[in-house]
């Protein structure tokens, strides 16, 4: 055994340039496989926070904006989801409206808590994409000047202090209320976000 490895020391040290180059080689294979497969990973874990989401579905819309064709997008108007709730009963179980409303900044009095991805929801959002409520009523969204938060928010916030009830300025002039909290959602979902109005 020993002979063996003297062997193997020996042929290393004489083609050091070689094997250098096949050890960089193998290393710089091994990171960019694991990279690649993490990427897989990241993808096909998509929208598995949602309960059930092999049977939750998005419609997107085409619409004209001056006579230009924009989208398609997920932009639908606010009475569709209660439509498809009641023209298909025994294959819708809960519908939603969810647009994304891109980032805006939010204030704790004049201090900003900087930028936040928001969605606006209504109360039917949480139960239909089956989002954990950690703190509130999902009801709440129906009413103007709310929002609910994430718990990593809320946590960054208000520390171990109930948000419930704390007041959040919008672009530090439109006063939003906090009325829940609901779990964390993952980057790679469809509508990463820590604030719904």
């Amino acid at each position: 055994m020993m002979k063996q490895f003297t062997y193997a020391l020996r042929n290393f040290v004489r083609d050091r340039q070689a094997n250098i180059v096949k050890i960089v080689s193998i290393t710089l294979g091994l990171f960019i496989a694991l990279v690649i497969f993490s990427k897989i990973g990241f993808t096909f874990t998509c929208n598995d926070n949602y309960k059930g989401a092999d049977k939750v579905f998005m419609i997107n819309s085409t619409y004209v904006v001056g006579g230009e064709v924009k989208g398609p997008g997920p932009y639908v108007v606010a009475p569709l989801p209660a439509a498809i709730r009641e023209y298909f009963p025994e294959l819708v179980e809960s519908s939603t409206v969810v647009r994304p409303m891109g980032k805006n900044v939010f204030y704790q009095g004049s201090q900003s808590i900087g930028e936040q991805e928001i969605v606006y929801a209504d109360a039917s959002y949480f139960y239909a994409l089956g989002i954990d409520i950690l703190e509130g009523d999902p009801e709440e969204l129906n009413n103007t000047d709310v929002i609910f938060i994430s718990r990593s928010l809320a946590r960054n916030i208000f520390g171990t202090h109930s948000p419930v009830g704390e007041v959040l300025k919008l672009g530090n002039s439109i006063e939003m209320t906090i009325k829940g909290v609901h779990e964390d959602l993952p980057e790679n979902c469809t509508f990463p976000h820590d604030t719904d109005y």
